[in-house]
């Protein structure tokens, strides 16, 4: 076996080891909302409620049964919901909305809770003990749709009245262009991604420093085009699949505009290795990243 291909097999090897690590490469964008429910001690059941133009109908409310599973977190939902409107018109979301994915799990004595895609931006918290009694936070309007919120209920109860507008809220932002916490990820992704894809370069013998200069380049004008365009869908988008589209139209520019660069104007070895190791690198890269973001780390969440 030469050389080339030992280092191949290493680069594979770290790529592999690269999956235990807590950072993304190319990868997809993260769950939409995050929702960490802290000071609560008795057993509860959780929902989203969102806003009900008028009365809930007796059609509506026969039809809302069959959707009662549908994406649910847990096998038993409160069945006394199906008819239920707050103060303010604000009815079940798991019933009469939409939440494409919805799960949970502990973290010390507190929950937390994930959903994805079709997450309403104007929605409220609600909590329901064994006896049906109600915890109701404040509106809560998401001003981009990838929220990492926190609700603190450590001074409030359930009692035999709902009790409305609850606790205090943790994490909500204005407008993603002011989080640091996505440049400190577009920083990391990018490190990230040219350091996998320089070392598959290197494995190839690729040794010119204008090769790298030219690659380092392209990588930065990509990954930072990439996050500014996912903000701008996070931010002003009316539907989380408008960003699943933005990055999946975006990675494939990224694919396909790297090949065509680094090709023309890398000089070094001919066209067609070029062309080969652009793909290679983009796939590892690609597939290493998604493989994060799809829950294969532990620490991502």
């Amino acid at each position: 076996m030469n050389k080339k291909y030992r280092m191949i097999l290493v680069l594979i090897f770290m790529g592999l080891l690269g999956i235990s690590l807590p950072v993304q490469a190319n990868s997809g964008p993260p769950s939409n909302l995050s929702l960490t429910i802290t000071g609560v001690t008795e057993e509860y059941s959780l929902d989203i409620f969102i806003y009900q133009e008028g009365l809930l109908t007796q059609d509506q409310i026969d039809q809302a049964e069959a959707f009662m599973y549908r994406y649910y977190y847990q096998n038993t939902y409160p069945e006394f919901l199906k008819s239920f409107q707050d103060k303010d018109n604000y009815v079940s979301n798991t019933l009469y909305g939409s939440v494409d994915y919805f799960e949970y799990w502990d973290v010390g004595s507190d929950k937390k809770y994930v959903m994805f895609l079709n997450i309403p931006r104007t929605f409220k918290i609600v909590l329901i003990n064994e006896s049906d009694e109600l915890i109701i936070s404040k509106v809560i309007e998401m001003k981009s749709y990838d929220f990492d919120i926190v609700l603190d209920l450590s001074d409030v109860s359930f009692t035999d009245e709902i009790t409305y507008d609850a606790g205090s809220i943790l994490g909500l932002g204005e407008n993603p262009f002011y989080e640091s916490s996505y440049y400190v990820d577009m920083f990391i992704r990018l490190v990230v991604t040219i350091l996998i894809e320089g070392l598959i370069f290197f494995a190839f013998g690729f040794r010119k420093k204008s090769t790298y200069i030219v690659f380092t380049i392209i990588n930065v004008i990509s990954q930072v085009g990439l996050t500014l365009g996912t903000m701008y869908s996070f931010y002003r988008g009316d539907s989380a699949y408008g960003t699943i589209f933005v990055f999946i139209f975006g990675e494939f520019l990224i694919f396909t505009g790297e090949m065509f660069l680094l090709t023309l104007l890398v000089r070094e070895k001919k066209w067609y290795v070029r062309t080969l190791v652009v793909f290679l690198a983009n796939i590892v890269s690609l597939v290493l990243g998604l493989a994060i973001s799809l829950g294969l780390l532990s620490l991502i969440y």
